[in-house]
């Protein structure tokens, strides 16, 4: 598979929804993605390919040009003037060849007289366009890679470094960028169409620096839930200096918020102060880890397990002041800072215990099989956790964290979306998280949109029928009114059902909706579709890049998704402060995090 260019270069690609084919899941040794046929009919069985530009007359057939007509130096070289001015003399064999046909040059007569003369001179100017496709296509390796940039590529030296070694070799332009990635665009839409062979899928494509693939998840007919992530390139990136999406959010927090006010500046400050000291004074440090043992703090929670990268950032620092805040008097007095007493020191707590959920949050949505279904919990106790800011010592705070939240993590209930998620997720449906004018309209939108199939693309007005009389009017009326007050019992018992239910937050919804769906078969066909749209599909969602989802209305397989045919991997978009990671779980995150901390650390002592 071709590898890609940085799809920074490319903003402007939209992402597009397909609809899914009707059809049993393939057996694994029946895909083969590298040599699969990719045709209308292949992919789209009934669909037949457009017709080939060999059937068309021959006013109508495009021509394609090949690299030897187009680039003429590579058959100049072989040439001299001559005395004739329409001709040219062969540096080989000395014989004037015409190259000049009135004000026309046509360098095919050369390339026929290479031919027919010097074949191996043709020999090599074949392999020489096998060299430079092959050249072209490392260079696209290195730029997706992030090896090289195309600020490099394009500069003088490189350029006249690469002259020097072949005069004939043409640098990839921007068009070529465009081809390649419009190509390798197409090649994974295939993959995943072809994994995901009649499921209903909420689908979107991942938009990263240096890295790109899509991301499939969906509820398959035994609700259960599956994953799919196909990578564009085939190799993983070592991990860099990156950051990612947690640590990102809490440092935002943090100074947006905290530090935008006096006594947070003045709080921050002071353990800020007081991280630079510990970390450049080894004996301050070894002081500390004896009295933390001393007095019991074994745990990992408590004391650091090595002295390498534990004030590195705001969290930790925040933590760390948390649980060590008995044990830092001296330390602070050591610094030049004044130790944290009372008021200051319930201010540090509130602040560790809320940036602590703020990273539980941003762990789970940055996971493969983050939902929004599975962040709802996250973002309602959030918003608790938020509202218990009003009172006490970080009341100032509260609205400004408040925009904060709203702007940075949750995905807003403004979103028509995500309060149709809420309105058929059964952990919170009684809570009143949505007023009832506001439920209303969304009952209708939701209904609407699962009559209309949830297309990707704006459905067309349905031609209004001409009635003869008022009573076939009528008639049409009352039949609408059936179907929506019939819609609006069976919301009601759902209603019903979840409030006896009582389910628990952290509780499965899959496992509501299997033991439901006889009884609320309308209402479990749009649940399917809407509670696995990944968060980042949602544009009020800022962690995201660029995303886009669609839903398709198809006839349900019984057969699951075989599991063999879902891959992971670890995205990575390096140097990139505001790019969102993916892990593949917590502990991915945790293990990426150790590994960052080394290799900042490491890098920091070699400058």
């Amino acid at each position: 598979m071709a590898q890609v260019p940085d799809p920074k270069l490319f903003n402007s690609l939209q992402y597009m929804g397909f609809p899914m084919i009707n059809g049993a899941m393939p057996k694994k040794e029946e895909i083969d993605y590298e040599d699969a046929d990719y045709s209308l009919s292949a992919v789209y069985p009934g669909l037949t390919d457009p017709p080939s530009t060999s059937s068309l007359p021959p006013a109508r057939q495009r021509v394609k040009r090949t690299r030897a007509s187009k680039n003429r130096s590579q058959f100049l070289r072989y040439f001299t003037d001559s005395d004739d001015p329409s001709q040219l003399n062969c540096v080989i064999c000395n014989v004037k060849v015409r190259y000049m046909y009135g004000t026309k040059k046509v360098t095919s007569s050369l390339r026929d007289h290479l031919t027919a003369h010097h074949s191996d001179v043709m020999d090599d100017l074949v392999d020489g366009d096998a060299r430079h496709d092959q050249a072209q296509s490392s260079l696209l390796r290195a730029m997706a890679n992030g090896d090289i940039s195309l600020t490099s590529i394009d500069s003088p030296e490189m350029r006249a470094f690469m002259k020097a070694l072949d005069p004939t070799f043409v640098f990839p332009v921007p068009e070529l960028f465009t081809t390649v990635l419009d190509d390798e665009y197409k090649s994974i839409v295939t993959q995943v169409t072809l994994s995901l062979l009649g499921q209903e899928a909420a689908i979107s494509v991942d938009d990263w620096k240096h890295q790109w693939g899509m991301t499939a998840s969906f509820i398959d007919s035994e609700w259960e839930r599956q994953f799919v992530v196909l990578p564009v390139m085939k190799n993983e990136r070592p991990l860099t200096i990156i950051f990612g999406c947690i640590l990102h959010a809490v440092d935002t927090f943090v100074n947006e918020s905290f530090a935008n006010f006096e006594e947070g500046r003045n709080l921050i400050g002071r353990i800020s102060t007081l991280a630079r000291y510990l970390r450049t004074n080894e004996k301050a440090w070894e002081d500390l880890r004896k009295k933390l043992v001393d007095a019991r703090c074994n745990e990992k929670s408590q004391l650091p397990i090595d002295y390498e990268g534990s004030w590195d950032s705001t969290l930790r620092m925040m933590k760390m002041a948390k649980v060590q805040m008995a044990h830092l008097d001296e330390s602070f007095l050591a610094a030049g800072v004044v130790p944290l007493k009372g008021q200051e020191c319930e201010m540090i707590d509130k602040i560790a215990y809320f940036l602590g959920e703020v990273e539980d949050f941003c762990i789970k949505m940055s996971t493969h099989d983050a939902t929004l279904s599975s962040l709802i919990p996250y973002i309602e106790g959030l918003d608790r956790t938020i509202d218990e800011f009003k009172s006490g010592p970080l009341c100032v705070f509260h609205p400004h964290l408040r925009v904060q939240f709203n702007r940075l993590l949750a995905p807003s209930k403004l979103d028509p979306v995500v309060r149709r998620a809420y309105l058929l997720d059964p952990r919170f449906l009684h809570l009143g998280c949505l007023d009832a004018a506001t439920r209303a309209s969304d009952l209708n939108e939701l209904f609407k949109a699962a009559d209309e199939g949830f297309n990707s693309e704006e459905p067309e007005e349905p031609q209004k029928k001409k009635t003869r009389s008022n009573l076939l009017a009528k008639a049409f009326s009352e039949e609408q009114l059936l179907r929506g007050s019939h819609a609006q019992r069976e919301y009601d018992m759902l209603f019903d059902i979840a409030c006896k239910s009582d389910l628990a937050e952290d509780a499965d919804i899959c496992e509501f909706w299997r033991t439901h769906q006889d009884r609320l078969s309308r209402l479990s066909s749009i649940a399917r579709r809407l509670l696995a749209i990944p968060p980042s599909s949602i544009p009020a969602n800022r962690f995201s890049s660029q995303m886009g989802t669609v839903a398709t209305q198809l006839a349900i397989v019984d057969e699951p998704s075989q599991p063999d045919q879902r891959r992971k991997l670890l995205f990575i978009g390096t140097d990139n402060k505001k790019r969102m990671l993916r892990f593949r779980d917590s502990e991915d995150y945790r293990a990426f995090f150790e590994d960052e901390h080394r290799l900042n650390d490491a890098l920091q002592q070699k400058v």
